[in-house]
């Protein structure tokens, strides 16, 4: 078996029996191991998820790769939302979050079953950085295809070299029992080297996802008010200042915005939305 196949055998696994099952809190096992899930960090997650609802705001069936069992709250344009995941406990959960009020689908993100410049808008969040490095080029190249001319992508990523994270280490702040977890694959890259391949057919922007680490704020961010307030500070931050944010992101975010063609209309009001056709894959 070799190293792709390993690894795309591995990701699968860990969400099918670990990370798209409930834990002891009744939340989410992914949750529970790479998120801060106190009420002190509820206003955090909000703003951040507004921020990214901002940004795929646009006109256009919405595409959710890697959609997980909690689906990020992103408007779905009359409903046409389509929910794409590899592992069918992700698509179980994603379903009784939104119901019959999107569609479902497991596919593989490097062979998207649909036409191209199908989606108006693309979301695809901690998915990348679990791929080989070959196999995140072709999911790019795939997201580009199936993204209309003027449509948009928000692809959050992870910082090989975050700031924070560092200094965490260095100060033995990092708590995380990453030991009792099943294996997961990592290959985070550069996101610089993500970006080469798409500037011919995109203009790319990087802002802030969070720069706010659980295995930072698990220790150094009190409970109560004054920590609401460190961590409003830091959204507003993100809010305010996003490209000097980016830099200390542990999660920074991709804002691919495709490039029109001098063939393609000005916008996609005189297109019928119709819901996206699938090629392929399996709808749950």
């Amino acid at each position: 078996m070799n190293q792709t196949r390993e690894d795309d055998v591995a990701v699968r696994q860990f969400y099918e029996t670990y990370g798209w099952q409930r834990g002891s809190s009744g939340q989410y096992r992914d949750a529970e191991a790479f998120v801060d899930l106190r009420p002190v960090m509820d206003g955090y997650h909000r703003r951040r998820d507004q921020r990214v609802a901002r940004l795929l705001a646009g006109e256009g069936p919405l595409l959710d790769l890697g959609c997980g069992g909690a689906p990020v709250p992103v408007a779905a344009d009359g409903g046409l939302r389509v929910n794409l995941d590899f592992a069918a406990a992700a698509l179980r959960g994603a379903r009784q979050t939104l119901g019959d009020t999107a569609s479902y689908l497991q596919a593989d993100i490097c062979q998207l079953p649909f036409p191209a410049d199908t989606f108006g808008r693309v979301l695809c969040a901690h998915v990348l950085y679990h791929l080989t490095p070959e196999r995140q080029t072709l999911a790019l190249t795939e997201i580009c295809r199936v993204l209309r001319p003027g449509g948009v992508a928000v692809l959050v990523y992870i910082q090989t070299f975050a700031r924070l994270q560092n200094l965490a280490r260095r100060l033995r702040l990092d708590s995380r029992p990453v030991a009792d977890l099943p294996p997961l694959p990592y290959h985070p890259v550069d996101h610089r080297r993500l970006q080469v391949g798409l500037r011919d057919r995109a203009r790319i922007e990087v802002r802030s996802w969070s720069i706010l680490a659980p295995e930072i704020t698990r220790t150094v961010v009190p409970g109560g008010r004054a920590g609401r307030a460190m961590v409003a500070g830091v959204a507003a931050v993100e809010d305010h200042l996003p490209r000097w944010s980016a830099r200390l992101a542990r999660y920074p975010m991709l804002i691919v915005r495709k490039s029109r063609s001098h063939d393609d209309p000005p916008t996609h009001g005189d297109r019928p939305e119709t819901p996206p056709r699938s090629e392929g894959g399996q709808a749950l």
